[in-house]
């Protein structure tokens, strides 16, 4: 929702918010004048704003944007009802106010949640809410949430309420730093385990089929992004794939369908076995008959991070027993296997732009890393079962602890990863897109490089080198390791 945009001058501002937009670095302070001229309303309002000038002049002035800050500050202001109560609320609560404009100035995303929702400022002015949660917890809340509504439509418009509720907690937990790195990641597959598992559940009425469904990738790995593509497998016995079949094209469609409400995940169903041509649900012991004996090995390294969400978990589980032998049979050549594939990645999907403006598949990010570890994991599975795991860090530390990877190289790549992931998520969190080059646009770069904690004289000069020593130090890594044929 846009204010207007009146052409105002400074001198229609009172001096106290003229000195504001003049010790503020605003890229537009003609724009600054507007949006604080409209925060100032009536002569109550003023008189309230004026209170809250110095903590608000000191947030915006740590902001990574400035003029988004503000701007989203006064459309939160416009939303919110009474604005002398909110400003006195936040000049007796300062540390509310810091958080708000970090926020909203970070993130498009979050900023637009907040004014169609601003009953969830609690989640910013609230730090007991800025918790993690249990999948047991969301899920609870979850079904209690839907169980008032009658109709299936009005209970998957409560699903996509609470999703966006919930990203909201979780990206202001992490934006103010009580969430790291795997916190965030650990609560963002949470929440769509819970999302797939209530979608299912408000879908199948009761009738389950003995369906159940795989995540895979980084949802299958606990390590989701805030806009990432969720990947699943859908399975079911053999006599009831007909009718599971229809079960899974309606949840597919549900999750992605557009409503009032906003969407909740796009689903790639593409790592079922042969792929789009293949059939949506597989029987178990068709998937397991496919992966033993005519899926590509990086399709067995794709199920690496299999993780049963929703449906019969009971089944899922035996089926995930019964392919622990299938997935190290490509030890002897995995290394090979995954260097080809790495390679006809970047081909394919870089084609002839600069590998390093791609903190995913460029050269030494964050599938380097993935790829690195899935390697040596599908290598050492048949003498280490604990080295099973679909999350990079805790495979990480377990190569570690086997002295697979030495020390120093455990260390080098667990920070380096860290930071492309956070680079990552700060990428997404901007405009909820699934982008993972970094901008080249001077603004938008240094506001990235902000959000990264690059804070001094040049921070996108700091984006720069940090990103080139994390990539180095991964790519000579994966090199080492996997090594070009021929």
């Amino acid at each position: 929702m846009a204010l207007p945009n009146m052409a105002l001058s400074n001198a229609m501002i009172p001096p106290d918010l003229e000195q504001l937009v003049s010790a503020i670095a605003f890229r537009d302070p003609v724009a600054a004048s507007v949006r604080l001229t409209e925060l100032a309303g009536d002569a109550g309002d003023t008189l309230a704003l004026m209170h809250l000038l110095d903590p608000l002049r000191s947030a915006l002035e740590q902001a990574a944007d400035p003029d988004a800050g503000l701007n989203h500050f006064a459309r939160f202001v416009h939303v919110y009802g009474v604005r002398w109560q909110l400003y006195r609320l936040l000049a007796d609560h300062p540390a509310a106010l810091d958080t708000l404009i970090r926020v909203i100035s970070s993130s498009n995303y979050l900023a637009d949640i907040l004014v169609r929702n601003p009953e969830y400022f609690d989640f910013v002015s609230n730090r007991l809410l800025l918790q993690a949660r249990t999948l047991a917890e969301m899920s609870a809340e979850l079904s209690a949430t839907c169980s008032v509504f009658r109709s299936q439509y009005t209970r998957l418009d409560a699903i996509r309420r609470f999703r966006r509720r919930e990203m909201l907690r979780i990206g202001v937990a992490d934006l103010t730093g009580r969430f790291g790195l795997k916190e965030v990641t650990d609560q963002l597959s949470i929440l769509a385990d819970a999302v797939v598992s209530q979608c299912l559940r408000t879908i199948q009425g009761g009738d389950t089929l003995g369906m159940f469904v795989l995540a895979l990738g980084k949802l299958g790995g606990h390590e989701l992004n805030y806009s990432s593509d969720i990947d699943l497998v859908y399975a079911s016995p053999s006599d009831q794939v007909p009718a599971a079949t229809k079960q899974a094209m309606q949840l597919t469609r549900v999750l992605g369908d557009m409503t009032s409400e906003g969407f909740l995940y796009r689903v790639d169903l593409r790592l079922r076995p042969y792929g789009t041509a293949g059939s949506l649900v597989v029987s178990t012991q068709m998937l397991t008959s496919y992966l033993a004996d005519k899926a590509h090995p990086v399709e067995r390294q794709a199920m690496l991070k299999a993780r049963a969400i929703a449906g019969d978990l009971n089944a899922a589980a035996q089926f995930l027993d019964g392919i622990s032998t299938i997935l190290h049979q490509d030890a002897p050549e995995i290394r090979v296997h995954v260097r080809d594939l790495k390679d006809r990645i970047e081909h394919e999907q870089l084609g002839a732009r600069p590998a390093c403006e791609n903190v995913k598949i460029g050269r030494g990010g964050i599938r380097d890393s993935e790829f690195i570890v899935q390697s040596l994991q599908l290598e050492n599975l048949g003498d280490h079962e604990q080295l099973r795991s679909g999350n990079t860090l805790l495979a990480l530390e377990q190569l570690g602890k086997l002295q697979i990877l030495a020390p120093q190289d455990v260390e080098d790549l667990r920070v380096a990863y860290e930071f492309l992931r956070t680079v990552e998520h700060r990428l997404q969190l901007m405009d909820n897109l699934q982008i993972h080059a970094v901008p080249t646009d001077p603004h938008l770069k240094t506001v990235l490089a902000r959000n990264v904690g690059c804070t001094g004289e040049d921070p996108i000069a700091d984006l720069n080198e940090q990103l080139v020593a994390a990539k180095s130090k991964i790519r000579t890594l994966f090199e080492i390791i996997l090594p070009a044929s021929g």
